[in-house]
């Protein structure tokens, strides 16, 4: 399935964020991902995972474009650390400097990358807490670390660190709350990630 022209339109222009760095103006004034960039990220979803990109048509239109932003920085984030010894590369570094790439999304000043600038945007549009993200990468780090899960609370630990943490990214784009308020809240943050 590809991308209608409305389809890129209505996800480019649904998508808002602070920086200028590699984003093009939309009609409101605001500052919303390039349609590269967002097409970048629809191209990683369709390939990455049939089951996600066909999920992803289930979503209203205007957040089909903010959750390929969502898997693409999840796929690439995944691929720097499960890769990095094919490639030669230290995981621990590739972990270091993708915390060093959220710094950035969070900041407003993306790489000059296009998933983590459209990721930049969605971050911003959507008030994605930032305890998602770092939750993954540390998920990953666990994955590295070459941890074994004995008990079941171990697992549910990384779970939540790899799996949930996409759900509280969604629910975010969603604009879902959760029983004790938003994605967002601290304690939700520290319920989840324990």
């Amino acid at each position: 399935m590809g991308w209608s022209t409305a389809d890129v339109t209505v996800a480019t222009t649904a998508l808002v964020a602070t920086s200028s760095s590699g984003l093009a103006a939309a009609s409101d004034g605001a500052l919303a991902a390039s349609a590269a960039d967002l097409e970048t990220c629809r191209a990683l979803l369709a390939a990455g995972s049939k089951s996600f990109h066909a999920a992803s048509w289930l979503l209203p239109r205007a957040l089909r474009g903010p959750a390929a932003a969502v898997y693409g920085f999840c796929r690439v984030s995944d691929d720097a650390v499960d890769e990095a010894e094919a490639r030669g590369a230290d995981p621990i570094a590739e972990l270091q400097a993708l915390h060093e790439r959220l710094d950035a999304i969070y900041a407003g000043r993306p790489a000059d990358d296009p998933v983590d600038r459209a990721f930049a945007v969605v971050v911003a549009r959507y008030g994605i807490p930032r305890a998602a993200p770092e939750g993954l990468l540390d998920g990953y780090r666990w994955d590295v670390e070459g941890r074994r899960y004995r008990q079941p609370g171990d697992t549910v630990a990384y779970g939540a660190r790899v799996a949930s943490t996409v759900g509280l990214m969604m629910t975010a784009l969603m604009g879902i709350e959760g029983p004790r308020g938003p994605v967002g809240d601290p304690a939700l943050r520290r319920q989840v990630f324990a």
